[in-house]
């Protein structure tokens, strides 16, 4: 009987021991929960950035006489730049990087998670 009870109390302490070194599996889940809504809010500030940017444009754009325009210029409204992206832009090539990227990582995580649950 005092046998059974001290295996099982070398359980529970070693048990809690190794528990200690095995990170949670909600932590890793917050942590790219946390890292999506950094990325969903740096997105929203940077098409906060080209409408003022294509406010500028068109201020600019109506200041200059006609004579000094050129006829070809053409502005495009914010609608035509979101439907419209040169996937040839760095920017979008950086920006389609870190999307695949992202997708991975939440992949392997549901793979580790899953098992798990």
């Amino acid at each position: 009987m005092k046998r059974t009870i001290v295996i099982l109390a070398f359980g529970l302490i070693l048990g809690i021991f190794i528990s200690q070194f095995i990170p949670p599996a909600t932590a890793s889940i917050t942590v790219v929960e946390s890292r999506i809504s950094s990325l969903e809010s740096q997105i929203i500030n940077l098409r906060f950035k080209l409408n003022q940017l294509e406010s500028q444009l068109r201020q600019v754009s109506q200041s200059i006489p006609d004579s000094n325009r050129p006829s070809q210029h053409h502005v495009p409204s914010p609608t035509y730049t979101y439907s419209r992206v040169d996937p040839e832009h760095p920017m979008f090539k950086r920006l389609a990087t870190l999307v695949i990227e992202l997708k991975e990582r939440v992949n392997r995580l549901e793979e580790e998670v899953l098992p798990k649950e």
